[in-house]
């Protein structure tokens, strides 16, 4: 029985250690500062905020990073990860997804040149301005509507940054872009930051989307879903917000 003790206690370690690896999920996601950057404090305000929620659910979380659509395709297909972030809720996403409880809010608005501001009170109004969108994201329902409808055109672009560059080149009238992702982008780009005396937010909001992880929809899917869920319901991520974004300060 005494010769048999170290090998038990190697036996559960052993177990405990695969218990633990099973307790690991990866994720894709994307750069996308503030919210999201292997270089950032936590990796970014949602990916602290994702962490913080799978760790109350007895998880550890990984993430990895590619171009948007790239990420979007992994997180859906590839067996090693099981889902992507930070997503938009829409319709169509729903029938692929199952998304958690809101990770935070994304108020989405329009990136402008300071001597030529647009104004604004209906989508409807924007009809004879082509507008920048990063391909691949979605832009609240309305917007993206009215595009699928042709009744806005649209220049698509590969990223934020570049739609900055192209609205502050006079290349664009407007681009979607998130507020703080604007924000952060004139602050600290070295590409974004020369034309922050050109460009500006426009004043009216475009929407206040939230933002979720989107699982495999799956039975693993949903368990994990609602791990994360119930590791959400016990933080404040307006306190969580707040901190994050005094700390980048």
């Amino acid at each position: 029985m005494v010769r048999a003790l170290p090998f038990v206690l190697v036996s559960l370690l052993a177990s405990a250690a695969l218990a633990a690896e099973e307790r690991e999920m990866l994720i894709a996601t994307l750069e996308w500062p503030p919210y999201v950057g292997a270089a950032l404090p936590q990796q970014g305000l949602s990916a602290r905020i994702v962490s913080e929620a799978a760790k109350a659910a007895g998880y550890r979380v990984r993430y990895r990073y590619y171009p948007w659509n790239r990420a979007v395709y992994l997180g859906q297909h590839d067996p090693s990860h099981v889902g992507y972030f930070p997503a938009y809720y829409t319709e169509e996403r729903a029938k692929t997804c199952h998304f958690t409880a809101s990770i935070g809010p994304s108020p989405v608005g329009f990136v402008e040149r300071r001597d030529a501001p647009v104004a604004w009170t209906t989508l409807a109004d924007l009809r004879a301005i082509p507008i920048g969108v990063v391909d691949g994201y979605a832009n609240g329902q309305e917007f993206d509507q009215m595009v699928a409808q042709r009744q806005l055109m649209v220049d698509p672009g590969v990223s934020d940054q570049m739609n900055i560059q192209k609205v502050g080149n006079g290349r664009l009238r407007l681009a979607v872009i998130d507020t703080y992702v604007l924000d952060y982008l004139l602050a600290t780009s070295a590409e974004a930051k020369p034309l922050a005396k050109r460009v500006q937010r426009n004043v009216r909001l475009l929407s206040e989307l939230s933002l979720h992880i989107c699982f495999k929809k799956n039975d693993a899917g949903r368990m994990l879903r609602d791990a994360v869920d119930q590791g959400l319901r016990q933080l404040d991520l307006a306190r969580l917000t707040s901190e994050y974004f005094k700390q980048l300060k």
